[in-house]
């Protein structure tokens, strides 16, 4: 393992940790939004998207942390799976019965 190695295994550790320690809060952030604000707009400019170029397809949603996404791709999807590099949360998208791993 070279120092490049170590480098981004630390700061993989790192990020899996942050995000497990905010997975209990990380969906009251987003809920607590104000409506037509920015988490809005991204939302539904990502779905948007999804939505012309996945409807009736298979979609991988890589960083899918609480499911908050992957829970509306499946509107339109014929299928969606999701991953996610921290336990905590795929915990709670798996809560929402998503299929994530």
């Amino acid at each position: 393992m070279n120092e490049t190695d170590e480098t981004q295994g630390g700061h993989l550790d790192a990020t899996r940790r942050y995000y497990d320690e905010f997975a209990d809060r990380y969906d009251d952030a987003r809920g607590g939004r104000i409506p037509g604000g920015y988490h809005d707009l991204i939302d539904d400019l990502e779905l948007g998207f999804l939505e012309r170029y996945a409807a009736n397809k298979s979609v991988l949603e890589i960083g899918c942390g609480t499911g908050l996404l992957l829970a509306r791709v499946l509107r339109f999807a014929d299928s969606a799976q999701g991953v996610d590099l921290s336990p905590g949360m795929l915990d709670k998208a798996r809560a929402r019965g998503l299929s994530v791993v």
